[in-house]
């Protein structure tokens, strides 16, 4: 998950703001990852590359600068098929629904 500063406005008639932290998450079930945008209606697509491969067992962690770091857990073949190294630009997919908001 990613923390990110957001300010929203206390009260509509005030100029005083509050500020919190915020968490996205997306639940792996709900992405789909690929090499390429797609023109898709009502699909939120993110583009990244790959900066980091990681081995850890029948999974391999993938680290995506997509503006802010995202982890994605693939299977070894699925990388291997998708022959997926670091620098690959790569886009995930994902329905507005998938995303989970919380605060701290």
């Amino acid at each position: 998950m990613h923390t990110r500063r957001f300010a929203r406005l206390k009260n509509a008639l005030s100029t005083k703001v509050e500020t919190c932290s915020l968490f996205l998450s997306i639940g792996a079930d709900d992405v789909i990852l690929c090499h390429e945008r797609t023109p898709q209606s009502g699909v939120n697509q993110l583009a990244g590359r790959v900066t980091a491969l990681r081995n850890a067992g029948p999974l391999v962690t993938l680290t995506i600068d997509c503006g802010f770091p995202l982890k994605s857990y693939l299977l070894g073949p699925q990388v291997r098929t998708m022959n997926l190294g670091l620098g690959n630009l790569v886009v995930m997919k994902f329905d507005a629904n998938a995303v989970h908001v919380m605060t701290d």
